[in-house]
């Protein structure tokens, strides 16, 4: 038996939970969904499927649809899971995953939210480190939760948030914002502090950024991971005036270039 683990995260809870999965399962791999594996057709050998990505208000982000729409007959007929990560409300994510699977006519055999840190900074302050501590004691424990379903090949578990969650939020917040985010990368800008590193153009999935004369520049197909603004050494990168002087996130227990796709 054979385990992929597919996995899109910004600054590294996603990774995390994919790295755990993928350390408690024999012949198991983890392979990043990023703009490099979206260029072709996705085909898999495994038995075993599992997709992990973050909640992007109440829903799935772009790059998940993306991933959904190119794989081939080779996920059909298999035990497909899915762990979503979110900070404070799930929504339907799953569900609507769920739903763009069966458009494919995939069939997914259960799915899991766990509730980590926040990282989008734009939006909120980065939580204190004894509130992320406690979060990730949470963490373990529900990973190890999910390791004995998935090892036991239960179905039809779909975890999801209340119903003024999944209809507002997911049904129609998500659905609204969503379709703004490929060009909110317009609000982006660099301080000073920039040193022209380059490390934003590496670590974005979707190759949205370019280095041009010492600088980044966006160029308007931004998943809005927010990796580029929370992972920038000199936190040179800015959003509007919102997240001037705010603390930036990583997951503790993830390296930086272990996010480089």
């Amino acid at each position: 038996m054979s385990t992929s683990i597919f996995y899109f995260s910004g600054t590294g809870n996603s990774f995390m939970v994919a790295k755990k999965l993928a350390n408690n399962f024999e012949n198991a791999d983890i392979v990043p969904i990023s703009e490099t594996v979206l260029n072709e057709k996705i085909h898999t050998e495994s038995d075993c499927i599992g997709i992990v990505f973050p909640i992007y208000i109440y829903g799935i982000p772009s790059i998940i649809s993306k991933f959904i729409s190119k794989l081939d007959e080779s996920f059909k007929d298999k035990y497909i899971f899915a762990v979503a990560t979110y900070k404070s409300q799930p929504g339907g994510a799953l569900l609507l995953l769920k739903r763009k699977l069966k458009e494919v006519e995939i069939n997914i055999s259960a799915g899991f939210n766990i509730c980590m840190p926040g990282n989008n900074i734009i939006y909120y302050k980065a939580e204190p480190i004894s509130i992320q501590n406690k979060k990730f004691l949470l963490v373990e424990k529900k990973i190890d939760e999910i390791i004995e379903i998935i090892n036991n090949r239960s179905i039809n578990i779909i975890e999801r948030g209340g119903f003024f969650q999944r209809f507002l939020g997911t049904k129609i917040i998500h659905g609204l914002a969503t379709k703004s985010f490929y060009k909110l990368d317009k609000n982006y800008w660099v301080n000073d502090n920039c040193s022209g590193c380059g490390l934003c153009e590496k670590i974005c999935p979707v190759k949205n950024i370019n280095i041009n004369n010492g600088k980044p520049t966006w160029n308007h197909r931004c998943e809005q991971c927010v990796a580029c603004l929370n992972l920038c050494p000199k936190q040179a990168i800015q959003y509007n005036k919102s997240t001037i002087n705010k603390l930036r996130y990583k997951n503790p227990y993830i390296e930086t270039n272990e996010l480089f796709k």
